[in-house]
């Protein structure tokens, strides 16, 4: 063979060996459309690094590509029984992993396990079961395997408030869950240590409910009990409350003292074991102090009231109560040289030692006359008034108010007519009545009075009887003419009426005047 065709043959042999290397090369991009990193021997001594996706296969490759960007991907199983460490790792991670000696679980695929041991983590939002309400939570869950139902301890962190959540599950027994809730200034829960708060200390509304508290509180003395808070009787009824508890003759106080706390200086007792108050200095209100009990002071001048240049006080010095005044100006002072009242304790005599100008009322020992006359009027069965002023003596002139008087019109006959006096005319009762007859068309009966007895029931009545009455007359003239009287009942639900008559028929229509007095 010839120099000449020795370099052809070994240059269609090389032509040949890059023609078989293309085609394996482009069977195994084909197949994994990526590049690879070799499955058995070598180091890596720097940071994989991959601008796109590369996967890593259960199967078994040995032919390597060097220098390309790559990352790892699993789609099968990754197992060991040695140690897996890695030093961080950034990307997204799914999926479970698991040891074969422990079957434990690190579950990060949002998908639950409830009977394998380890960690799981989850995202999910309108999952009420799983979450505590229908809102995004991340949650993670430490548990042990081997429970049907489950057993863990789980926290999850909501995505909308600065809020944690704790419960437990002992195999399907799932409990309530616990809040934390964090603001941006914070608090811890116990300590040894003094801390500060720069801001506001808040408490979030305790409602409408009656009795709902929201505050400090505490316990003492081994047994007793100590609250500062508030709470509220209603809606828009709220109020703030300083409490102790236990005995309830736990006292309650307002306190100042010297340096930090050093010195007690003062103390206001709000109330005591009795529920009594006090206070060290000066008690000032601006408006009005009312008191539903007596109201004490042991200091001779007990209470002053200052208005204007002038001050008014009531003084009990032991033998004498006075009303003082001060000198104006001097409202505040000591009291000046007037006694407008003195009151002399050993006899109770009132004396005014400045005089007194104006009206008196009361009894006076002697008096001419009144100063303002007065009326003195009868009401009643009679009635009548006149004015007495104290000089003299009055007499009253009285009217009969019991006497009812009616007239009619009536042309009376010999058959007995009603009068139109009936029923509740009149009241219940017993009367004397009185008939008056006079004038020309009655027959010749001049100024002639009748009278008699009579009984009245102003009720219902359910008879026809008749009851007449019997009649005295007096007058001028009667020219042997006569008037009768009688009471008739109705049937039925009507009334007694009262019913006339004479035995000489009326040539006309005459005015009757009829008088009643009642006597019971």
């Amino acid at each position: 063979m010839t120099k000449m065709n020795l370099l052809a043959a070994l240059q269609e042999s090389l032509e040949r060996t890059k023609g078989y290397v293309d085609s394996e090369l482009a069977k195994k991009a084909d197949k994994h459309n990526h590049p690879y990193v070799p499955t058995t021997g070598g180091t890596l001594t720097g940071p994989i690094s991959v601008s796109g996706e590369s996967r890593f296969y259960t199967e078994t490759y040995t032919d390597p590509w060097t220098g390309i960007n790559c990352a790892i991907k699993a789609t099968g199983n990754i197992a060991t029984t040695g140690t897996v460490k890695a030093g961080a790792f950034s990307g997204d991670l799914s999926g479970h992993a698991t040891s074969s000696t422990s079957s434990n679980l690190l579950n990060v695929n949002n998908t639950e396990v409830k009977t394998a041991g380890g960690i799981q983590f989850f995202q999910k939002n309108a999952d009420t079961t799983m979450m505590p309400d229908s809102e995004w939570w991340s949650l993670v869950r430490t548990q042990h395997r081997g429970y049907e139902n489950g057993y863990w301890q789980e926290m999850a962190y909501s995505f909308g408030t600065d809020t944690i959540k704790f419960r437990r599950n002992v195999n399907g027994t799932l409990s309530a869950w616990k809040t934390i809730a964090f603001a941006e200034n914070t608090i811890p829960l116990s300590g040894t240590s003094d801390y500060s708060i720069t801001g506001n200390l808040l408490f979030s509304d305790s409602g409408n409910t009656s009795g709902a508290f929201r505050g400090i509180q505490g316990k003492n003395a081994a047994n007793d009990y100590w609250r500062c808070g508030g709470s509220q009787t209603a809606s828009n009824a709220g109020y703030v409350e300083i409490a102790t508890g236990d005995d309830s003759t736990e006292p309650i106080y307002a306190r100042q003292y010297s340096g930090a706390f050093a010195s007690l200086v003062r103390t206001a007792t709000l109330l005591d074991e009795s529920g009594n108050t006090s206070f060290p200095g000066t008690v000032a209100a601006t408006s009005q102090l009312r008191a539903g009990g007596e109201v004490i002071s042991t200091s001779p001048n007990a209470f002053r009231a200052v208005q204007g240049n002038y001050g008014f006080f009531i003084r009990n010095d032991g033998d004498h109560t006075y009303f003082m005044l001060t000198n104006s100006g001097d409202q505040y002072g000591n009291w000046n040289d007037l006694r407008p009242i003195r009151i002399d304790h050993s006899n109770g005599r009132v004396y005014c030692d400045n005089g007194i100008t104006g009206s008196l009322s009361g009894n006076a020992s002697t008096a001419t006359k009144l100063a303002t006359a007065r009326n003195i009027a009868l009401s009643g069965h009679v009635t009548g008034n006149a004015n007495f002023d104290g000089s003299g003596n009055i007499t009253i002139a009285t009217t009969d108010n019991t006497i009812t008087t009616i007239t009619k019109s009536l042309k009376v006959t010999s058959d007995w007519m009603d009068t139109g006096i009936r029923g509740n005319n009149l009241s219940t009762g017993t009367y004397v009545v009185q008939l008056f007859v006079d004038g020309a068309g009655q027959g010749g009966q001049w100024t002639e009075y009748y009278s008699g007895i009579m009984s009245w029931f102003n009720g219902g009545t359910n008879s026809g009887d008749a009851d007449e009455i019997f009649l005295h007359k007096a007058g001028h003239a009667t020219n042997g003419k006569s008037m009768y009287l009688r009471t008739i009942r109705e049937s039925n639900g009507g009334y007694v009426r009262l019913q006339i008559a004479t035995d000489s028929a009326f040539t006309a229509a005459v005015n009757l005047q009829f008088k009643f007095k009642k006597l019971i």
